[in-house]
């Protein structure tokens, strides 16, 4: 039995294909939808970390459509044949058309990071250093990114397991197709390198720090609001507080771009 975990934050037009993708493409599951207004994403998924009891425990994304009938289980082949395995992401597809000019790559890949839109990991071999960073949950669709997936796979990297991609596992991440035209007016690929730099910066110096990236906070975004980094944004005071509580404040590109 294998724990399938959706966190769903707002009202999701894709949930309902995601569940019948899964109904009509696997066996031997148990599914948990997790909707609460008062948690982050990565908060949801830590909750199901300490509750659920099944060895193995898969995330997935509310607009995650699954492909392939033999997804899981090639999935779990991979986890079992990669003795230092401790998370195994699905292959993304990432066509316009789910089910059209699919041809599947038939090799593990061993990689660094990958999204929790299909994420499976054994919670057998995690230690309680490697949880999901409910600081850097920020999953509002437009600024937020996949950081927090980044975090929990350098915390697993960091006790000695590696990550691995399971090609032969498709599916499509059916909302991303919105969201990549809608960054292109908006300041992501900026957040997305401000992120990075932090994230780097952490694993040099502060790796088990729990609070690292406290004083990020949720923040609304879209394409028409809140979306550019002003100066009087929240999310640039979001990053303010984190540069200077972990002592940043002389790095050159956070004052280039007037963070601080």
């Amino acid at each position: 039995m294998i724990d399938i975990v959706i966190p769903v934050q707002q009202d999701s037009q894709n949930l309902e294909i995601t569940v019948k993708s899964i109904e009509a493409n696997t066996k031997d599951y148990e599914l948990h939808i997790i909707k609460d207004s008062t948690i982050n994403v990565s908060e949801a998924r830590q909750r199901a970390m300490d509750t659920l009891k099944n060895r193995y425990l898969l995330f997935m994304d509310d607009d995650s459509i699954i492909l392939d009938p033999n997804w899981l289980a090639n999935m779990l082949v991979t986890m079992n044949e990669h003795p230092d395995a401790g998370i195994v992401f699905a292959g993304e597809w990432w066509g316009t058309e789910p089910k059209t000019e699919i041809i599947p790559i038939k090799n593990d890949i061993k990689v660094e990071y990958g999204p929790a839109a299909c994420m499976l990991i054994d919670k057998s071999k995690l230690t309680s250093y490697v949880r999901w960073d409910q600081y850097i949950g920020l999953r509002n669709h437009w600024l937020g990114g996949d950081f927090e997936e980044v975090d929990f796979c350098y915390r697993v990297r960091h006790i000695g397991l590696k990550c691995y991609q399971c090609t032969k596992a498709l599916f499509h991440h059916a909302g991303d197709k919105t969201t990549l035209r809608a960054f292109q007016s908006t300041d992501r690929s900026k957040t997305a390198r401000i992120m990075q730099i932090l994230l780097d910066k952490k694993y040099m110096k502060a790796p088990e720090d729990e609070n690292y990236f406290q004083g990020l906070q949720y923040v609304h975004a879209s394409p028409t609001d809140m979306n550019m980094l002003g100066p009087t944004s929240s999310l640039r005071e979001c990053y303010f507080r984190v540069i200077n509580r972990n002592g940043l404040s002389q790095n050159r590109q956070f004052r280039h771009w007037g963070l601080i």
